[in-house]
């Protein structure tokens, strides 16, 4: 696999948040379909992960540990630190020899420090990719209160051998404020859920690629390791692929939430 960049990696190829992404199209269609099963698939899960009430309750998240790349059959490895705000912001420092990069979005603004001190903007696309990275309970309750969010039962699916149920949002953005149908395509996510605990085993959308024939590629968040913190279900280990190959590893050590994040948190 060619080397990428690591924030880029990590943070630019991120699941769609889809409260966000409607809030940035502007307008939205007529309120969208909700399928009843669907639904209830997803209200299961989020009691699974402590209910609805305890996930609505977590302001801000800080998550740190060790990262691990997987670098044209090269391990590379590096402490990492992870913090959410809402579902707007988001930040990510990766500590790797010869220092640390740094990528956040924050309310639409979506940025790379490099270890040097130059600061690269990103496309918007990638500030529309924000949520549900490390903790995608937060994103399924946006979803089931956004009247534009499609809510789609996909029925029993295996991956890996394992069965699971899969569960597909997808905006519904006005024709006005999507013409090419790109943003509609990156608005769509697929839910991977363990059909007898519950959790949250995958989240795929598709990131935008440099390829002219297939512009974009196949994106999964694989969560596992789910550990109880504060009453809350957390997975402690998240591994990204990018068209079905592995790119990196997150291990978090700890993870602590309601510490008082605020928007000087996600500033350059």
């Amino acid at each position: 696999m060619r080397r990428s960049h690591p924030c880029r990696l990590v943070f630019t190829l991120l699941s769609a948040s889809l409260a966000f992404s409607s809030a940035l199209a502007g307008q939205t269609a007529t309120p969208a379909p909700k399928d009843p099963q669907a639904v209830a698939v997803l209200t299961q899960a989020l009691n699974s992960a402590g209910g609805t009430s305890a996930v609505s309750a977590i302001l801000d998240f800080t998550a740190a540990g060790n990262i691990t790349y997987y670098w044209a059959n090269q391990q590379v490895a590096g402490s990492v630190t992870v913090k959410g705000r809402g579902m707007t912001q988001y930040r990510i420092d990766v500590q790797l020899n010869p220092g640390t990069r740094t990528a956040v979005v924050n309310n639409g603004a979506a940025w790379v420090k490099e270890a040097d001190g130059s600061v690269r903007q990103l496309l918007s696309q990638h500030s529309e990719n924000s949520g549900g990275v490390c903790f995608p309970y937060q994103q399924i309750a946006a979803a089931l209160a956004d009247p534009s969010v499609h809510i789609t039962d996909l029925g029993t699916l295996t991956e890996d051998g394992q069965q699971m149920r899969g569960i597909r949002l997808q905006n519904s953005l006005a024709a006005s404020g999507d013409r090419l149908g790109v943003r509609t395509k990156l608005g769509q996510t697929d839910l991977l859920i363990d059909p007898t605990s519950f959790l949250v085993l995958r989240l795929r959308d598709t990131v935008p690629s440099r390829s002219l024939t297939a512009p974009r590629a196949s994106h999964d968040l694989i969560f596992s390791d789910y550990r109880q913190v504060n009453g809350v279900q957390f997975p402690f280990s998240v591994t990204q692929t990018i068209g079905h190959q592995p790119t990196d590893t997150i291990q978090f050590d700890h993870v602590t939430f309601n510490t008082g994040l605020s928007d000087s948190d996600f500033q350059q």
